[in-house]
């Protein structure tokens, strides 16, 4: 028994370091320590100075007096201290903090990226990655982040619009702009073998789709006519009748006239066709 209280009373003169339970956030373990700790403290101490007075029998004489003065001196001792210690991938964000707050990755996280869990990059807008440095294309997202065109750049991305239209203020709508008309295309060189094509050509286009629609509206008209003699057609109907063998042969005439329709069709998608290709030769020189 009495080796027992002897020993406790030894542990704790000499300060035994010990370890306790998990404390505080992502603290494994924590200790006590025995540090030396060195200060300055106030003392007060006499000071004796000699002084010359008048003593018995008239005669000079010399003596001392006390004086007090508070000076300062560095003294040392050994105090008790409590060392926390992170678990493994966190730190302190100060040497004498009691939380371990702050993640450790073994990289630094790039462009712009924070280390907020052990070796885990939280990335900024456009990176990926790790360590944030993969580009993420926003253009290939599975929405759709602009209204016509997309070009991807390094941690971003630009929308831009077609031919015709202007980017909007939001940066991804495109809006039709009031462009003014191009100027008439200079007059093509005529192909090899092909008949020439002046300014007149594109006047021939369109003498040719004049004709056209004519031609559609009475066909259209030859279609309705038709429609109303099937409607109004019965068993009493005279065949004899000079007005119904009229409407007949207007019909026939009518429905001849699909073979024009269908040429002036082809003459217009061929000329078309020549004038796309002189003017597409004569800008590429």
């Amino acid at each position: 028994m009495l080796w027992v209280v002897l020993g406790l009373c030894l542990g704790v003169s000499l300060g035994v370091s010990g370890q306790t339970t998990r404390r505080g956030r992502r603290v494994c373990w924590k200790e006590q320590l025995q540090v030396p700790l060195a200060y300055n403290e106030s003392f007060i101490h006499p000071m004796y100075t000699p002084y010359i007075t008048l003593c018995e029998g008239q005669r000079i004489c010399s003596t001392y007096r006390t004086i007090y003065k508070v000076s300062f001196r560095q003294v040392q001792k050994e105090v008790l201290q409590t060392v926390y210690h992170c678990c493994p991938g966190w730190r302190k964000r100060l040497p004498h903090s009691t939380t371990c707050d702050l993640a450790v990755c073994s990289k630094l996280c790039q462009n712009g990226g924070t280390c907020s869990k052990p070796n885990t990059c939280v990335c900024r807008p456009g990176w990926g990655g790790k360590y944030c440095t993969i580009d993420v294309d926003e253009c290939r997202a599975p929405i759709r982040l602009c209204a016509q065109r997309c070009a991807n750049t390094l941690g971003s991305y630009k929308c831009d619009c077609l031919p015709g239209y202007t980017l909007g203020a939001d940066g991804r709508d495109c809006v039709r702009s009031e462009t003014s008309r191009p100027p008439a295309p200079a007059t093509p060189a005529a192909p090899p073998g092909g008949k020439e094509l002046d300014g007149g050509g594109s006047n021939e286009v369109q003498e040719l789709r004049t004709r056209l629609d004519i031609l559609e509206q009475k066909m259209d008209w030859t279609l309705n006519t038709f429609q109303k003699l099937i409607l109004t057609a019965s068993d009493e109907t005279d065949l004899d009748d000079p007005m119904s063998l009229e409407n007949t042969r207007n019909l026939i005439s009518q429905f001849q006239q699909l073979d024009r329709i269908d040429s002036l069709s082809e003459q217009i998608a061929f000329l078309e066709e020549r004038l796309s290709d002189s003017c597409t030769c004569r800008d590429g020189n």
